[in-house]
């Protein structure tokens, strides 16, 4: 697909990681375009829904203000809408025309520049802000998962479990990564935190649906950075009780 302003597109200004609305965001307007092979933005001359021409004669490029869905990415928020247009082959390739579509101000400036959203419409928060919640997330759940993997050992705990746990661990071996764990989001036992604490702790409002995207994946942040932390921490230990080659310290050490 080709996007064209009277000039060849410019490439995309972005790079690195995006946030996971602006990759919502590409994937519906790229679904929205599928089938067309150029895209034209602004007027064109002789379409019926086009703006009208000013004073000048000259066709009019600016926005009018909508209550209407974005055609591309599927906004259902009220403002401004610019004409943009796709041209679509015909039958088995053969001719085509210019399909009229209205759009957004954010469609407009990614499909004539490759601008994407700062902002995400739902939630209001801008990238950086989103990126603040879900690295708290993970320090959140990496310092609940390496708190959780102490509670596993103590003084009395014997080689053979070191032993074990350390096999377990290196062979991927259920058994032992069932036999434990962090406490997740459950909330299965009194104390334990649950997906409405992990909101409150990032300052979230838990209930309002228009957060719910970015708090699911801080979810996966957090737990994911749990798991790491606790399994991490087990292994650590694990090797420092049998000497990191796999038997047991000295003092440890049965003889026959």
């Amino acid at each position: 697909m080709k996007t064209t302003h009277g000039a060849e597109m410019n490439q995309r200004p972005w790079s690195g990681e995006l946030a996971s609305f602006q990759r919502a965001f590409i994937a519906r307007v790229t679904e929205s375009l599928d089938g067309a092979e150029r895209v034209w933005v602004g007027p064109i001359d002789g379409c019926a829904d086009c703006p009208t021409r000013d004073a000048d004669g000259e066709l009019l490029d600016e926005g009018r203000f909508s209550w209407s869905s974005c055609d591309t990415c599927g906004s259902e928020f009220g403002g401004s809408r610019y004409a943009v247009h796709v041209w679509v082959s015909g039958m088995s390739g053969s001719g085509g025309s210019w399909e009229h579509l209205d759009v957004c101000t954010d469609c407009l400036c990614y499909l004539a520049n490759g601008t994407l959203p700062d902002t995400d419409a739902e939630s209001g928060l801008t990238v950086r802000e989103i990126e603040s919640v879900l690295l708290e997330a993970e320090r959140l759940g990496a310092d609940r998962g390496h708190a959780a993997a102490t509670w596993a050992y103590d003084g009395n705990t014997p080689e053979e479990w070191y032993r074990i746990t350390l096999q377990g661990i290196e062979d991927g071996d259920p058994a032992v990564y069932d036999s434990m764990s962090p406490a997740g989001l459950s909330g299965e036992w009194s104390g334990d935190p649950t997906d409405r604490d992990l909101a409150r702790e990032l300052g979230l409002e838990w209930s309002d649906t228009r957060n719910a995207h970015i708090l699911d994946e801080a979810a996966t942040r957090y737990l994911e950075a749990e798991s790491e932390a606790f399994w991490s921490h087990i292994e650590s230990v694990c090797r420092r009780a049998l000497d990191d080659d796999g038997r047991a310290p000295t003092h440890m050490r049965v003889y026959e």
